[in-house]
């Protein structure tokens, strides 16, 4: 199917805002993953608490299940009232030494996903930038459509390698979680994590279009040599030696 380059040009754009406004979305909300975990009173109250409880024969239950959330910039714990959340620390590093073995699961998840934050803005960073190239060069028909489409690549190779590093952090506080079979816990992917998955196959089909678009410029051979500079002079043939004379 024939598509105009004006067609392609509001491609472009669409596909360009999609992606902006997903990675946008999902690096500013906290749904990246929803969790549900049993964790044991004792390690919910101090000791002064418990005993406190057990002197007034307060009956307390053994487990309690805590439904929480968590983002790239919050940790938030859900409530039948509301939430409570609390801003995650990027100026301090958790080694894996310094780590308490009593830990909750939720928490040292919290923790480790921090390590992918800096490739999502690095890709966030990428996606603005070639959506600035996008519009101008579509408007003014030069080679930015090309770098866009450069950009569109590199950003969604950001964004690959994020969700790869983000999903490798998450396995592997899973694998060493508590081993104990009263103490459940579950988590699954949310809308946020659905989102940089859009932005990705957006950013990708974007830099096709914007190739596409580029190509279009130059219809016939001798246009597309033009495309790098000296390029027209090595593949071009002398007059003299045209139309060679055989003489048998």
């Amino acid at each position: 199917m024939h598509c105009s380059k004006f067609m392609l040009a509001c491609v472009a754009f669409s596909l360009g805002a999609v992606s902006l406004a997903s990675i946008a979305l999902a690096i500013s909300t906290d749904y990246w993953l929803m969790l549900s975990e049993e964790v044991t009173t004792e390690s919910m109250l101090s000791i002064s608490e418990i005993t406190e409880m057990k002197e007034m024969n307060y009956s307390m239950p053994e487990t309690y299940e805590i439904a929480s959330k968590i983002g790239l910039w919050r940790f938030c714990i859900i409530y039948a009232e509301g939430k409570a959340c609390t801003p995650l620390d990027y100026t301090s590093s958790l080694k894996k030494k310094d780590k308490n073995d009593k830990q909750e699961t939720t928490t040292a998840i919290a923790e480790a996903q921090r390590a992918a934050t800096p490739v999502f803005l690095t890709g966030f960073f990428l996606v603005i930038c070639s959506t600035l190239f996008n519009i101008v060069g579509n408007i003014r028909g030069n080679v930015l459509t090309l770098l866009a489409a450069v950009f569109y690549i590199n950003a969604g190779l950001c964004i690959a390698v994020g969700m790869v590093l983000y999903i490798t952090f998450i396995n592997d506080e899973t694998s060493h979680a508590k081993k104990s079979e009263d103490l459940a816990f579950s988590y699954e992917y949310s809308w946020s994590t659905y989102l940089v998955a859009l932005c990705f196959f957006a950013s990708q089909t974007a830099a096709v279009v914007c190739i596409s678009i580029f190509i279009k410029r130059f219809p016939s051979s001798e246009d597309k040599l033009r495309i790098i500079p000296g390029l027209e002079r090595k593949f071009s043939v002398p007059t003299d030696q045209t139309n060679p004379t055989i003489i048998l």
